[in-house]
């Protein structure tokens, strides 16, 4: 498992998050991570750009996007990458997903204005 690029992203709260980019069709081991799924592309100086889509947590990222109920989304917005950041801690994770989410006002979370 490689990772194709190194990724850092903010939340709202100033605090950032190191990553890593991996390929969407990746296979993963059970981890307990916090995820942002991208449409990723390389710019005219090879440079890795990152469209954040969508920020989730899962406590098994080998099986979080199975069947997930935003396939559709993603689809509409040409997800192919996935940004990982480990975290054992739930509490933590659902922290750091709402951190990022509500920074980049992710197309496929669901917001309550």
């Amino acid at each position: 498992m490689a990772a194709i690029n190194n990724i850092t992203l903010f939340g709202i709260s100033g605090k950032q998050y190191d990553f890593h980019a991996y390929q969407l069709n990746e296979e993963f081991q059970q981890v307990e991570a916090v995820y942002a799924l991208t449409h990723c592309d390389q710019g005219r100086l090879k440079k890795y750009r990152h469209r954040i889509v969508y920020v989730g947590e899962t406590r098994d990222l080998s099986t979080c996007l199975d069947n997930h109920g935003k396939s559709a989304c993603f689809r509409e917005y040409d997800v192919n990458c996935i940004c990982v950041y480990t975290e054992k801690s739930r509490e933590k994770r659902l922290r750091i997903r709402g951190d990022l989410a509500e920074n980049y006002r992710s197309p496929c979370n669901d917001f309550i204005s």
